[in-house]
């Protein structure tokens, strides 16, 4: 008859003074003695005991639950408590078989307790260790969603006449999401639906130094990396107009000139999300940008910064809207749109002020020697400078967590140690002696 398998077991093993979420198990025969599971226990956690010998281990079985609050349970992860009176462990010989000192292995529970020796580098490899994790995950930036920026917000009105091109409002499909409406919808090679990129483009006559282009492919388009910022920004718009000598570049993100957020239906978040791409749009690009939050129908909201970075924000009905977007282009570019005339130039307007009275009462507003429109059309570039002004980046940012301010710090520090002469990386570990 051939002899009986013996089946491995798992043991639970916790290095003392590790914290109980610092558990592993070793797999060992029940006929191994001790000794083989000190060389077990010394092959899974490598590099960490290299420098250890087997003989210097020393091995405690206990009894810890792991399912319930007890003292032992509570004395995991200090150092100082002692195995024998604390955690109630009992040190085992080398040559004592596991079936002898385990004859039962309840889940959920600590059976071994590893004690290192006092002597040995392993504690400092551990620290370093230890050390290069929490700066790997400090230095490790969150991406922040774009609807999470915020300025200080100023309402104006722009008098402006409306277009006198025929344009109606553009038709959104029930049944479809907004990313489906883009493009224009084919049937039998004809056109059956106009997507809401042929729409702006066959509605805002442009100069001929800019075009139209779709930016969804590039989701990157306002990605921003600074080294100040306690996180890393992502995120796209719908359509741009941009400059196209950037664009044969393939540096259209340089060349942004005005970006459009549209909606089906516009909701309060979406004014965060369209502020958040005027921020970073404002960084990246060499123009001051100018976004437009619409539904395409008759909600146009406009965003731009004025110089003492303060987020202008205007509201207008379509045909409005569309003479608004020409001029400013035929302002921003220095070019003209061909045959086309913008209506109502500035030195024609009706006075603003009494229109502003009439329709507010009187309210104070600042720059009222600007209307809407004359501080659109000289709104500023605008540079965010973060470097490590922390109110500054409190300003931009809506809601700045504990954790992403720690973070930010520890890179502040680590950028100067990096340039302190003694701190000097040695073999990916940091080396602070």
């Amino acid at each position: 008859m051939p002899p009986k398998k013996v089946q491995p077991v798992q043991l639970c093993c916790l290095v003392h003074g590790d914290p109980e979420v610092s558990v592993f198990s070793v797999k060992i025969s029940k006929s191994e003695n001790v000794d083989a599971l000190k060389s077990a226990i010394m092959e899974k956690q490598r590099p960490f005991f290299d420098n250890i010998a087997p003989k210097n281990l020393k091995l405690w079985s206990v009894n810890v639950d792991l399912t319930t609050e007890n003292s032992q349970r509570a004395a995991l992860g200090d150092l100082n408590a002692d195995i024998t009176s604390v955690l109630g462990g009992q040190l085992l010989n080398p040559l004592e078989l596991i079936e002898e000192k385990f004859p039962t292995l309840p889940s959920m529970h600590v059976h071994v307790i590893v004690e290192l020796p006092a002597f040995s580098n392993v504690a400092e490899f551990q620290s370093e260790s230890s050390m290069k994790r929490t700066i790997d995950l400090c230095t490790k930036k969150r991406k922040v969603s774009l609807n999470r920026f915020s300025l200080d917000k100023r309402t104006t009105l722009i008098n402006i006449a409306p277009t006198q091109k025929f344009v109606v409002p553009f038709y959104w499909d029930p049944s479809q999401t907004e990313d489906q409406h883009a493009q224009d919808q084919m049937e039998d090679y004809r056109v059956v639906r106009q997507g809401y990129l042929s729409y702006l483009k066959s509605n805002i006559t442009l100069t001929s130094e800019i075009d139209w282009y779709d930016p969804k492919p590039k989701k990157d388009l306002l990605f921003l990396d600074d080294e100040a910022l306690p996180f890393s920004v992502s995120g796209t718009t719908d359509v741009i107009i941009a400059d196209k000598l950037f664009a044969k570049v393939h540096d259209m993100r340089n060349g942004i000139h005005v970006g459009f957020e549209i909606k089906k239906k516009i909701q309060d978040s979406h004014i965060h999300q369209a502020i958040g791409e005027l921020i970073i749009a404002n960084i990246i690009s060499q123009f001051p940008v100018l976004i437009v939050l619409t539904d395409l129908m008759n909600e146009w909201i406009f965003f731009w910064l004025s110089n003492d970075k303060k987020v202008m924000q205007c509201p207008a009905a379509l045909l409005h809207a569309i003479n608004i977007i020409e001029t400013a282009l035929v302002k921003d570019t220095g070019g003209s749109i061909g045959d086309a005339t913008v209506t109502n130039p500035i030195a024609t307007r009706i006075n603003f002020r009494n229109l502003r009275d009439n329709l507010q009462g009187n309210l104070q507003h600042e720059n009222e020697e600007k209307d809407g429109l004359e501080q659109l059309l000289t709104r500023p570039k605008v540079d965010f400078k973060f470097e490590d002004d922390v109110a500054n980046m409190n300003d931009v940012i809506e809601v700045t967590t504990e954790e992403e301010m720690l973070r930010w710090k520890v890179r502040q520090i680590l950028r100067r140690l990096e340039e302190t002469p003694g701190f000097l990386p040695n073999n990916d570990v940091v080396n602070m002696k």
